[in-house]
């Protein structure tokens, strides 16, 4: 998604899945490529904030057609050219195994 320079850019984001409710889920959120520019996973009226460059890990419980935000904090430094890529996982509490894995990639042209 192209992004611009000293905004803030939403990705918003549903998950839909089979079956009964989940209980918890563990939500992860952490830059995987590019410049770690400052990102926020919200849920409801909450929203994490996670500085880039450390890995955010959330609990919250999960109910079908869930809805998220992760906002992109794109600084006034930032250069034409550069990117950030993001990636979010949500997986039950205690279990390997992933329910969803996102990349999101946000670029300034």
């Amino acid at each position: 998604m192209p992004l611009r320079i000293g905004e803030v850019e939403t990705f918003p984001i549903n998950l839909n899945f089979q079956g009964s409710p989940l209980a918890e889920v563990e939500i992860t959120l952490e830059t995987i490529a590019g410049e770690g520019w400052k990102t926020a996973l919200c849920y409801e009226t909450n929203c994490f904030m996670h500085e880039g460059k450390t890995k955010l890990v959330r609990t919250i419980a999960l109910t079908a057609g869930t809805a998220f935000e992760i906002k992109m904090f794109v600084p006034q430094e930032a250069l034409s050219g550069q990117s950030n890529t993001v990636r979010m996982t949500v997986a039950p509490v205690g279990s390997p195994s992933q329910i969803a894995l996102i990349d999101l990639v946000g670029f300034i042209p």
